[in-house]
């Protein structure tokens, strides 16, 4: 099966897996190769506002919530997809994509899912390199365990409503009646081979 074909079929089960985080106001949605943002260029200034040119990349997995009393969307997770092997290299790329993402989405979350890993555990070289991903996770084959399966949806799930909360923190920072908080945790944690 095809990297392309795999993350497809991803899309489909992720989404269906993710449904219990939509709410009244928006609609969780996956999405395979959709491109997004990762930067914005001043080409020129003029009256009003500069003109800007948007650099795009694509994305293998995207989960969005869509509003549903408007057209809008806000991306919320990026997982990003290898299948049977993962090089230094790939590491080192997808980290910088996701820091160039992150730079325009704040509340961003960014994942690394490696598929056809075998029995091997995660390779201690993706985590090193891996420095702007906020989860890795390996599969032993395309189709994930049991276990496997359930792991992604929590920790997907996770970084959703964590994406939600970064966004409200940012954008209420100034507002009289925001939620007032002492401390932010970013939590590590680490799943056993099953």
């Amino acid at each position: 099966m095809s990297e392309k074909t795999w993350v497809e079929g991803l899309s489909r089960l992720l989404e269906q897996g993710c449904q219990h985080c939509s709410g009244a106001t928006a609609t969780v949605r996956v999405a395979s190769h959709q491109r997004l943002a990762y930067g914005h260029e001043t080409q020129s200034y003029g009256v009003g506002s500069p003109e800007t040119e948007t650099s795009v990349y694509e994305t293998d997995l995207l989960v969005t919530d869509h509003q549903t009393d408007n057209n809008s969307w806000t991306p919320r997770v990026v997982i990003e997809g290898k299948l049977g092997s993962v090089t230094t290299h790939d590491a080192l790329t997808y980290s910088a994509k996701a820091a160039t993402h992150k730079n325009v989405h704040p509340y961003l979350r960014y994942g690394l899912l490696i598929g056809s890993w075998g029995d091997s555990p995660l390779p201690a070289r993706v985590f090193r390199h891996g420095v702007h991903f906020d989860f890795i996770a390996v599969w032993s084959g395309e189709d994930p365990t049991t276990r496997e399966w359930e792991v992604l949806t929590q920790i997907v799930t996770t970084e959703i409503k964590v994406s939600r909360q970064i966004q409200e923190f940012l954008r209420d920072s100034r507002r009289k009646h925001r939620a007032r908080y002492s401390v932010v945790h970013r939590e590590m944690r680490f799943f056993d081979s099953p």
